[in-house]
């Protein structure tokens, strides 16, 4: 349950002078209490597909793959701890079979840059968290497949002006992403911009021979009002741009504080009036349940309400977490099988959870499964539609 951080010495003259530069333990951001509708197992397997490999190559299917709250950063510190996001994903899977697919979404709680002059809020023991993560640690995700980031978060706002820029987070997180975007075209990054931020992004990528156009947006439940950032007085505009968009497949990342309440609301009417498919939700730092919603045209929607941690070294350590993996029919875009991976955080590093994700409250019955990969055991459950 702790995790250990050092303290910059910049910020400890400018918040904390009472703080020495030496090594502390400290517990990392902890899970926000939620609120959510109980769920009752509704939905039996729909065939009798067996668990579809990691490895295996599914030439007729879309392989989707999200993981909840990533970031690499001590709260608080600046400038920012080395670069190692990369390196660490290599250690939880050598060869990137646990976390990478056709489309790979990431939950990116931090704001991005080097150096942070003055912070949100100053820093208190177990009840204050701000982060700050070096550019190239978004180019090692990109470098590993890694290619959608939601940023509709409260720690966008982190730093209220970074030494580098002049700019705030949200503002210094766009100039940073837009620079690494003239290396890494394939980067796709939504909720926070400059102006327009209700506009969703759409790309067209070959996925097995076909060219698919992908909807995505993200949205962030914890505050009324943002002024770079897509919150809760931006739900109607972000829908009804997704409701315009004719993409093959639509996906919404949601962020959420201590309700789940509006998450829930906002997915549902996400895949009920704009045609979506599927909701990765993030914030209570441990998983949430999953949810089965039927669109008005009889075919399926799934809302993840919080796939919990993935790797972020300022998160308290526990085994609630999960890898999501959805497969798409790739030639009329329907879910064929949903899969749940469970992970343990552990400070800097990902491993294999001991809790298997047949715990977690849903409207499927799931059937559990034990996988290996990389010379590694993982609990893991999977639906058939």
């Amino acid at each position: 349950m702790f995790c250990r951080k050092k303290i910059a010495p910049y910020f400890i003259f400018l918040a904390i002078p009472y703080l020495t530069n030496a090594t502390v333990i400290d517990i990392g951001e902890r899970e926000f209490q939620t609120t959510n509708t109980p769920l009752i197992k509704s939905l039996d397997q729909q065939n009798d597909r067996d668990f579809i490999p990691l490895k295996q190559n599914t030439q007729n299917l879309i392989d989707i793959r999200a993981y909840g709250d990533s970031g690499w950063s001590w709260t608080h510190e600046s400038p920012a701890m080395d670069a190692q996001f990369g390196d660490h994903l290599d250690l939880l899977s050598p060869s990137g079979e646990l976390y990478r697919g056709d489309l790979n979404f990431i939950n990116w709680e931090t704001t991005v840059g080097y150096t942070c002059e003055q912070w949100h809020a100053p820093y208190v023991r177990g009840r204050s968290y701000a982060f700050l993560a070096r550019p190239e640690n978004v180019e090692q995700a990109l470098d590993r497949g890694i290619e959608f980031f939601a940023l509709s978060t409260n720690h966008t706002r982190d730093c209220v002006q970074n030494i580098e820029t002049g700019l705030n987070g949200q503002l210094s997180t766009l100039y940073y992403l837009e620079g690494i975007q003239k290396s890494y075209p394939n980067l796709v990054f939504h909720g926070t911009a400059r102006e327009n931020k209700n506009i969703i992004k759409e790309i067209k990528k070959i996925i097995k021979g076909k060219t698919v156009t992908i909807a995505f947006g993200s949205y962030y439940t914890g505050r009324a009002e943002c002024p770079h950032s897509v919150c809760e007085s931006d739900d109607e505009d972000l829908l009804l741009s997704f409701k315009k968009s004719t993409a093959d497949l639509k996906i919404l990342m949601i962020h959420t504080m201590s309700d789940q309440t509006k998450l829930a609301e906002v997915g549902k009417k996400f895949i009920e009036e704009a045609d979506g498919d599927i909701v990765f939700g993030s914030g209570p730092h441990r998983w949430k349940p999953i949810r089965h919603v039927i669109k008005p045209n009889g075919e399926n929607g799934i809302i993840f309400d919080s796939l919990g941690n993935f790797l972020h070294p300022s998160m308290a350590a526990q085994s609630k977490n999960i890898i999501a993996r959805v497969l798409i029919d790739i030639d009329n875009f329907s879910i064929r099988q949903l899969q749940a991976i469970s992970v343990r955080n552990e400070e800097n590093k990902v491993v294999p959870s001991e809790l298997s994700p047949t715990i977690i409250p849903s409207e499927l019955n799931f059937k559990a499964i034990e996988i290996e990969s990389d010379d590694q055991q993982f609990k893991a459950m999977y639906f058939n539609f």
